[in-house]
């Protein structure tokens, strides 16, 4: 490829989320990885670093795990931000259209408690 319209650097979540979209959007994109293998991510490694949300689950809840695990470093707009939408990025994405193929109970993701 001699031309790209988005450079991505790291094939991690964040990265492969953000490919999709701009490919989506017919973008020609460049992602590159430092590792020899793309799939050798933070993100395989991560011990349970998905925000999700279960069955009883509210964003202010999330917000308030968050904060507690945040240790009082935390931007609280990012919080919020991150509170209201990241459960439905990762169903719509993670779910949807990726098909990340996560522990399920019946119809729905199988949720666990952290440790915030």
């Amino acid at each position: 490829m001699d031309h790209a319209d988005v450079l991505i650097i790291g094939s991690g979540v964040a990265g492969l989320c953000a490919a999709e979209y701009a490919a989506r959007e017919n973008l020609n994109v460049l992602l590159v990885t430092k590792e020899p293998e793309p799939a050798d991510t933070n993100t395989y490694y991560a011990q349970g670093g998905i925000i999700g949300q279960c069955s009883g689950d509210s964003p202010e809840l999330l917000a308030a795990d968050i904060f507690n695990a945040g240790a009082g470093i935390c931007n609280p707009e990012a919080v919020h931000k991150l509170a209201q939408e990241g459960p439905g990025l990762v169903h719509d994405f993670l779910l949807e259209t990726v098909g990340v193929p996560f522990s399920m109970n019946g119809n729905h993701v199988d949720c666990t408690a952290d440790g915030a």
